[in-house]
């Protein structure tokens, strides 16, 4: 299913499978909503892709055995919430997509990361489950000025991880029961508060990284 250049559209109760190059794309298409499908067994590609698609509405879809769940490439200002990816590669992965709002999601049990941030800048991810992902919760990778708050970020390598991302606020959040609760790689002036960082083999490790609170 492909939307190219097309807006305030409602792709409702779909279910998608066994692709073998995208489920659904948005390409140049914003203010869409896509709500309550599935999305399952395209194992070796994305099953939701954003593509310089901005103010859409993504909510209560199930992503499983996809190679990624949700992919954003380039599309700012969407809204994510309450979607369910299990037994992806990756849950959610946003790349150059800035102040989008990821809120209330559940990317547990995947193989790589729940959430990754890759030079996206200005987003919000709050309320979410990032538990069991094989390698990490969340991972920033170039990402700056990101807010994390209460999210659940357990049994996994790395509960957070920042790599090169400077100026993010992580607050509220449940590191516990990692190998690594949090981890800073070459990562500045993060503001990193009140988080639970209980029965990890090390609760915080930095390296390369200055001025964090």
């Amino acid at each position: 299913m492909w939307l190219q250049y097309s807006g305030s559209n409602t792709l409702t109760g779909n279910t998608l499978a066994n692709h073998y190059t995208y489920a659904l794309v948005l390409d140049h298409s914003d203010s869409n909503t896509i709500s309550w499908n599935n999305i399952i067994n395209n194992y070796s590609c994305r099953g939701i892709l954003l593509q310089n698609s901005a103010n859409n509405t993504l909510n209560d879809i199930q992503l499983t055995s996809n190679y990624v769940g949700i992919w954003l490439d380039y599309s700012p200002s969407n809204t994510i919430s309450g979607n369910n990816g299990t037994n992806n590669d990756y849950g959610l992965y946003i790349y150059q997509s800035g102040d989008n709002t990821i809120l209330e999601n559940s990317f547990a049990d995947n193989y790589v990361c729940g959430l990754v941030l890759d030079y996206s800048d200005n987003n919000t991810v709050s309320g979410n489950n990032l538990t069991s992902n094989d390698y990490g919760g969340i991972w920033l990778d170039n990402a700056g000025s990101n807010t994390l708050t209460e999210n659940e970020c357990t049994g996994s390598h790395f509960g957070i991880c920042l790599n090169y991302s400077p100026n993010n606020t992580i607050s509220g959040n449940n590191g516990s029961s990692n190998d690594y609760g949090f981890y800073l790689d070459y990562s500045d002036n993060n503001q990193i508060v009140d988080n639970n960082l209980t029965l990890n083999w090390v609760a915080l490790e930095a390296h390369y990284s200055n001025n964090g609170t």
